[in-house]
């Protein structure tokens, strides 16, 4: 049989192979598709002689009437070739040009192929032909319904050359891109040219075309190409991967194919560990990263219902609840697609959930809105039900205030100790259910501080302050008030610089080992040692790093280790900080808006939350430290009563479990094999190397690359924090950075600072940091000192080195290099 131009049933898959089965489907779709014939696999068994098949051609060629120049595509089709699962792509012969004297040669050398003992010939027990017209394109492309490369992005791309398209498909040009789906669409920029190659007076000529005259190419069937790939998609049920080419102002459909590592009713999520770094660096251990997951599961489900979300909007999405946070390898991420569903429930939640990457300082996440969303009516509800807490934060602020202050007391460290193992059980599940129902406080807050910054932003932005005073939105934010971690620093420094004025303190803490010190302390320097002791009292939860996770050991468990950290410090610089003149916004308003006494009240209102908010959500995030030391302490407690029953080898070995796992005495018997199991996975990781972000679809994980940012004009820019101009040389901080150096006059340059290093900050000439916002915890801190600071520099360790000098405008976020290293 010969499936001929004008035969627009489907035929079999064994007969005609994959190609041709997608150019019947093009056909009976009604697309324009460029003339063809199928030499089906009954039909090329029957060739015993070469007049046959020459016959068959010369009838065709008769009945389309083509010219003497006209070229041909001949093409292999193998019934195992474009399928849905793999695609087999370039393992048989195609013969491109080819003329009408030449076909019957260029289809037995495509046979041929066939034959070759390979893997794929073994392969292909049956297969087609299929010989097609060729196009003499004036641009040629290939369109992906769903990105086969990109899994961050949801849609589809196309690529685009100029001139014929077997270059392109091979590789060997690069391609003017495009991505789309059905409600936007992104070009390439339009300066560069592309190159690509014309028949010219019947020669086959190297041409070089503007991106813009690509774009405006392409602009008239951009239409016809998403609506025709989306009717091919229904046809054969998965992505799809079309060839297409423009002539003469028309557009023609090549082919299409199943694009094999992509399905069409994805669900997908993008992880991007971003906004956990700064507290869960490196590998973290199961039972911190389940913990963290718990938490935020129940906590910001109590507080939705609290909102008042539906209970069927809970139902439905129940797993973007259980999901906001997971470790992937060993590393703890966030699900941000999550976070955005469930912001998307709240009346402005369509706007929060869009803006959530840039809040937490991440590249773009794009945003699917969920299926299902509350009605306005109950939307309105929320509204109001937002309003009224508003106006009673304070006695929610109150009531989480004695609720901690009631639950540090009756569960310290001291109290557990007294407790059994079913008590301490128990006591998980009491704990866990108090601090998520009084969560409504931190949560709230962190809400408000997201909408009052926005807003107030979008103000400044479209007011005469903007032009005037660029960086009033950054001086604003610490204009006002005090936070717990600037007191935690000063307080550092105080005891530093008691030291270095006093020549005895000096030599002890220079010449004797951490214990030496401590008993000498107690003998020599008992008012000193009272300092100290107050200082690890109040702030001694927050270490050095990795101040939330469970496996961490803080300065109140080993004081120690803190006169170790004392130590490493003395005898350094201490820049000791005044606070900060406070920023006189008024006066600024009262300049630019002399007589416009409503709209300075609204700027003064404004501002004057902004500022309350951001302090109150620091606070905030030690409180939330204090907590997870409670829970640390009973997790501790819980193993002591597992090592005792012989469940375990050693307390510390609860680490490798799951809370789910650590508090069902049902799993006691296996504990010791799983958590053997356990440092073995962890053993294999290497948590260097995890990337910032990975998609998963359905239930596969993808990492998605970083953007390459390269210099510009010697520059690189992020988000200026703090004022001032400042050069210097650059000292690169991370985990490994010797905290015995002096950091006096560098410009420290991290990933991200943890909290437990901003004793580093007092000495420092400035401070850059790739991740971040203006409400990160560095930012705040770097505000509070007057220290000026950039954060948000995608880019910044792969340019940088030590030994750089460069010089950083706090305001501007415009860092240049004085010189390469």
């Amino acid at each position: 049989m010969v499936s001929q131009i004008d035969d627009t049933s489907i035929g079999k898959l064994s007969e005609i192979g994959g190609k041709a089965k997608g150019l019947q489907i093009l056909l009976k779709k009604g697309f324009n598709v460029p003339e063809f014939l199928v030499l089906d696999f009954t039909t090329i068994q029957s060739f015993e002689k070469d007049d046959r098949l020459i016959s068959l051609i010369t009838d065709w060629q008769s009945k389309q009437q083509f010219k003497e120049d006209t070229l041909f595509a001949v093409r292999s089709s193998a019934a195992n070739e474009d399928g849905t699962k793999k695609s087999f792509a370039g393992q048989y012969t195609s013969k491109l040009n080819v003329k009408l004297h030449d076909l019957p040669a260029a289809v037995k050398e495509v046979i041929q192929s066939y034959l070759v003992d390979t893997t794929y010939a073994k392969a292909s027990a049956s297969f087609g032909v299929i010989i097609q017209k060729m196009i003499p394109s004036d641009y040629s492309g290939v369109m992906f319904s769903k990105d086969p490369l990109d899994f961050s992005n949801p849609g589809g791309v196309i690529n685009l050359v100029p001139g014929l398209g077997d270059k392109l498909v091979s590789g060997q040009l690069e391609a003017y891109a495009i991505k789309f789906d059905r409600d936007w669409t992104v070009f390439d920029p339009v300066s560069t040219e592309y190159e690509g190659e014309k028949y010219i007076e019947g020669e086959r000529k190297s041409v070089n075309v503007n991106g813009g005259d690509i774009m405006a190419a392409i602009e008239p069937f951009m239409k016809g190409l998403i609506d025709g790939a989306h009717i091919l998609e229904r046809e054969i049920n998965t992505p799809v991967d079309v060839e297409f080419a423009i002539y003469d102002d028309q557009l023609y459909w090549l082919q299409v194919r199943p694009v094999t590592n992509r399905e069409l009713n994805e669900k997908m999520s993008v992880w991007d560990k971003t906004q956990a770094e700064a507290n869960y660096p490196d590998l973290t251990l199961p039972l911190s990263i389940s913990f963290a997951k718990v938490t935020s599961e129940y906590a910001y489900k109590m507080t939705a219902k609290s909102l008042g979300f539906h209970n069927k909007i809970l139902a439905e999405y129940k797993d973007d609840f259980a999901n906001m946070m997971g470790g992937i390898n060993g590393v703890l991420y966030y699900n941000v697609s999550a976070w955005q569903s469930n912001l998307y429930q709240l009346p402005f939640g369509e706007k929060l959930a869009s803006k959530l990457p840039g809040i937490w300082g991440m590249s773009g996440v794009y945003f699917d809105p969920p299926n299902h969303r509350h009605p306005v009516y109950l939307r309105f509800g929320i509204l109001l039900n937002l309003i009224g807490k508003l106006f009673r934060r304070k006695k929610y602020e109150k009531r989480y205030a004695l609720t901690f202050e009631f639950l540090m007391e009756k569960y310290s460290k001291d109290e557990m100790q007294k407790l059994s193992y079913k008590e301490l059980v128990d006591t998980y599940f009491i704990l866990r259910d108090s601090f998520a129902k009084n969560w409504i406080a931190p949560s709230l807050n962190g809400l408000f501080t997201m909408v009052i910054y926005f807003r107030l932003k979008r103000y400044i932005r479209r007011s005469k302050i903007e032009k005037r005073y660029p960086n009033f939105f950054n001086d604003i934010l610490f204009a006002e008030g005090d936070v717990v971690s600037v007191e935690l620093v000063k307080s550092f420094n105080q005891l530093l610089t008691e030291i270095n004025n006093n020549p005895v303190l000096t030599e002890l803490f220079k010449n004797n080992g951490e214990s030496e010190i401590w008993n000498n302390l107690e003998l020599e320097h008992p008012s000193f040692l009272t300092k100290v002791k107050s200082h690890i009292d109040l702030y001694g939860d927050r270490s050095v790093d990795s101040e939330l996770k469970m496996e961490t050991i803080t300065f109140k468990d080993d004081p120690i280790s803190f006169i170790e950290y004392l130590k490493q410090n003395a005898g350094q610089k201490v820049i000791a900080f005044d606070k900060v003149d406070a920023f006189d916004y008024k006066a600024i308003l009262k300049e630019l808006y002399p007589t416009n006494f409503i709209k300075r009240a609204v700027f003064k209102r404004l501002i004057s939350i902004a500022i309350r908010r951001t302090k109150a959500r620091e606070n905030y995030r030690f409180s939330r430290l204090q907590t997870f030391v409670i829970f640390r302490h009973l997790f501790l407690e819980i193993g002591e009563r597992l090592v005792k029953d012989g469940f375990l080898q050693e307390a510390r070995d609860v680490m490798y479990l799951k809370v789910d796992e650590l508090t069902n005495p049902t799993l006691r018997a296996n504990y010791k094999e799983q958590i053997e199991d356990q440092k073995v996975r962890y053993s294999n990781f290497k948590s260097d190397e995890s990337p910032i972000r990975y998609v998963q679809i359905n239930e596969q994980f993808h990492e998605v690359p970083e953007e390459g940012i390269e210099l510009q004009d010697g520059q690189l820019k992020g988000i200026g924090c703090c004022s001032g101009i400042v050069e210097g040389e650059i000292l690169i901080v991370d985990s490994e950075t010797d905290l015995n150096q002096n950091f006096s006059n560098y410009i420290l340059v991290a990933k991200y600072f943890e909290p437990g290093w901003v004793n580093m900050f007092s000495q420092a000439k400035g401070v850059i940091s790739e991740r971040g916002n203006l409400l990160s915890h560095t930012s705040i801190i770097c505000r509070e000192l007057g220290l000026p600071s950039i954060v948000g520099v995608k880019g910044l360790i792969r340019n940088v080195a030590e030994g750089q000098k460069l010089k950083m405008n706090g305001a501007t976020g415009v860092i240049e290099f004085i010189d390469v290293v």
